[in-house]
């Protein structure tokens, strides 16, 4: 019966990780700007920008995981100390708090497009940090 939870648990894992995978190489391609330009709308107009780029980073390891069951890749955000619990709970507020960010920033998006897929990036990151509480 555990083997039927961990395989849903990969398979929960590959769905998300080529979600934000897609989504994020998707609205990374769509922003057009220079680093400096992407780093000024960031840090002055709170575009969430710079979270594409943590989406792809997670999608990956989400991906790998879901792939191959090896959770080395988890380890490499997370660590294997006694401060790990707490660096799990950072990711799952980080996740949360992100994935509502991103998805009421796409009401404010001029294109139907790109407000599916800001929406379809921030219910990855949400989803990201509720598959945390299975690890």
């Amino acid at each position: 019966m555990a083997d039927v939870k961990v395989l849903g648990n990969r398979y929960i894992s590959l769905i998300l990780g080529l979600v934000l995978l897609l989504s994020s190489i998707y609205l990374i391609y769509s922003i057009r700007l220079s680093l400096s330009e992407l780093l000024f709308s960031t840090i002055a107009y709170f575009n969430p920008y710079f979270l594409y780029f943590v989406g792809l980073l997670i999608g990956f390891e989400r991906f790998a995981y879901g792939i191959t069951g090896n959770k080395k890749f988890s380890y490499f955000f997370i660590g294997k100390s006694e401060y790990s619990g707490m660096y799990l709970y950072f990711f799952f507020i980080f996740g949360l708090v992100m994935g509502l960010y991103i998805a009421i920033y796409a009401i404010a998006l001029q294109g139907f497009v790109l407000r599916i897929i800001e929406v379809i990036e921030g219910l990855g990151f949400i989803l990201f940090a509720l598959s945390l509480i299975t690890i």
